[in-house]
């Protein structure tokens, strides 16, 4: 047995106390938070999305996407921030690109908060109450009521 594979097994018992990663990395966050100044927050290094799709047809127009996963202080949530950045941004220079967009969030987040205002008042100005959001529904659905049987059974199902 390897010394790889030592390390490996010993470490699998710790990494399964964790439920996915996002508790995981709250947790190193965490820790290395008591390590620094109070006024200042921790991140991750800026990480592509995953290939998919829409990342494809992202980068055919020249754009790339990043996340960054921040903790403001230790009494706060994890946050993924992901940033759009134009195709001269390369791997080398993405930090610098996008630590005044994180100085930005954690400036415009309210302290004990995790969200940044701007995050934050675009939720409460496109939130809908359910009761309207019913409502809206409940007319939508009559107007694309038909009497064709087969197309009754259809919008049923849909409700």
């Amino acid at each position: 047995m390897s010394i790889f594979q030592t390390q490996h097994a010993a470490l699998v018992p710790l990494l399964s106390q964790f439920p996915s990663d996002t508790h995981l990395l709250t947790f190193i966050l965490s820790v290395l938070s008591q390590k620094v100044s109070s006024d200042s927050y921790l991140h991750t290094k800026p990480i592509p999305l995953s290939e998919n799709e829409i990342n494809r047809l992202y980068r055919e127009y020249g754009i790339r996407v990043y996340c960054v996963y921040i903790q403001k202080d230790i009494g706060t949530s994890l946050l993924r921030i992901e940033i759009v950045a134009p195709e001269d941004v390369d791997e080398k220079n993405t930090c610098s690109f996008t630590e005044p967009i994180l100085d930005l969030c954690v400036g415009c987040t309210y302290p004990g908060h995790y969200v940044p205002l701007m995050v934050h008042m675009a939720h409460e100005k496109c939130n809908i109450r359910q009761g309207c959001a019913e409502v809206l529904y409940d007319e939508i659905m009559t107007r694309t009521t038909s009497s064709e049987p087969l197309e009754q059974i259809v919008l049923s199902k849909l409700r």
